[in-house]
């Protein structure tokens, strides 16, 4: 027998345990599908609480370290996330307040560390840059918030906050940039807006008043929206404040989630040009597209990989705009495709996406997955998922099956016992 045909016969041999492999796998997919197709609406006070148990844990263990060394804010983003879905949590009546905002407490001081400050220049104005400052003043409101009385917390709150409301002044007095920057020569607009959403945050804890300089800065920053898409540029020139681009999904993403708290009336129509503008269905999945319609581009730090132009991180955090703005057929359409193509494996109460090799994806999930639905309902038309879980659901099974078929047709035909569990002793058959 030659070569290629010993090859032959043995990849013939193995093929059927190859599909049966593979279609067990997708079996699986299928059987996760259907579950969180059945579940409904997700229980997001119960999934929630398994995630942060994860992050807690991971976080305890250096997560945040190595989230450092494959992203620019990986230390920063994994704690303040956390920090803020525990917070939010909290105020919505999940949980123990006092023991959460103790929690949110410990990770503002990992905030201030070292380790939160090292890639942030704190020369800038305000300290550490936009981008620090406004995540880190969102978290102390919302900490503060669970501290009663303040004390202590409520003065560092007001500290800060007046810092950055100063800075927002000198900028729009000077007529400069109403984008801050966040590096050196560098300004990217979404920055600014969680930070100004942060101000208002402090507002209600402290109960200063920074509406009117809100509202200046409101009016600066529509300004400069891209006039191809009306929604704010992803980077900006960081003395005139001239967009450098377009729109782009990454950061319109976390823009929605803040844009009602800064501009109510407004955020409406400002969510549905994103939604018309980003928000797509490839192949039966929803999902938010890096680029607008038409513009070609790459992935980059902000984007992540792209696949067939979508972005997994605007994707994900598009559920926290989703909720922040009641359109609840995206924000459980999102959160379902999450439960199922995330892997989410569960491990005594604590739940993890992807093996829980990239804790800062499963900080941005549950900060998502938190976010505080408004109080009104929603008017925005449904995006369901149509076709894709009847084909996930259909074609695995029936490969699974064609393959164990086929695997043990073969068996028995090789098998010199035709597939008897044991040899029959000589004498003792039927025959």
């Amino acid at each position: 027998m030659s070569v290629v045909s010993v090859v032959r016969s043995r990849s013939a041999r193995r093929f059927p345990v190859v599909l049966v492999i593979a279609t067990t796998l997708l079996a699986g997919m299928t059987g996760r599908v259907l579950s969180v197709i059945a579940d409904g609406s997700p229980d997001v006070a119960g999934v929630a609480r398994e995630e942060l148990a994860y992050l807690r844990t991971s976080l305890d263990h250096g997560g945040g370290q190595r989230m450092q060394k494959l992203f620019p804010e990986g230390y920063f983003f994994t704690n303040v996330l956390y920090g803020l879905a525990l917070t939010d949590l909290a105020a919505a009546g999940h949980g123990d307040r006092r023991a959460e905002g103790a929690e949110a407490t410990r990770v503002l001081g990992r905030l201030a560390s070292p380790a939160g400050t090292a890639v942030f220049d704190r020369e800038l104005s305000p300290s550490y840059g936009v981008f620090y400052t406004g995540w880190s003043l969102l978290l102390r409101a919302q900490t503060a918030a669970l501290v009663e009385p303040a004390g202590r917390a409520g003065d560092e709150l007001s500290a800060v906050a007046d810092r950055l409301a100063g800075a927002v002044k000198m900028a729009l007095d000077t007529g400069g940039s109403p984008f801050l920057l966040s590096y050196p020569g560098r300004s990217w607009p979404v920055d600014t807006v969680v930070a100004m959403a942060a101000l208002r945050r402090a507002d209600q804890v402290t109960g200063a008043d920074h509406r009117g300089l809100v509202d200046r800065w409101l009016r600066r920053a529509e300004a400069f929206a891209d006039p191809a898409t009306g929604l704010l540029p992803h980077e900006a020139d960081p003395v005139t404040g001239r967009g450098l681009g377009g729109a782009r999904g990454s950061s319109q993403s976390i823009i929605q989630r803040f844009w009602p708290v800064l501009d109510p009336a407004g955020a409406p129509a400002s969510y549905q040009r994103f939604r018309s503008t980003f928000l797509t269905r490839r192949f039966g999945v929803v999902g938010v597209r890096e680029y607008p319609r038409g513009v070609a581009g790459g992935g980059d730090v902000d984007s992540g990989p792209l696949v067939a132009g979508l972005s997994a991180s605007a994707t994900a955090v598009t559920i926290a705009a989703a909720r922040a703005h009641g359109d609840q057929a995206v924000a459980v359409s999102l959160t379902h495709e999450a439960d199922v193509f995330g892997l989410p494996f569960r491990w005594f109460g604590s739940r993890r996406y992807l093996g829980g090799c990239l804790p800062v994806a499963d900080a941005f999930l549950v900060w998502a997955r938190t976010t505080p639905l408004p109080m009104a309902g929603s008017n925005f038309a449904a995006a369901p998922m149509v076709w894709w879980p009847a084909v996930l659901l259909g074609l695995p099974w029936l490969g699974l099956a064609a393959a164990w078929t086929l695997t043990v047709r073969r068996r028995l035909l090789s098998s010199p016992d035709r597939g008897l569990r044991c040899p029959v002793p000589p004498g003792q058959g039927p025959y």
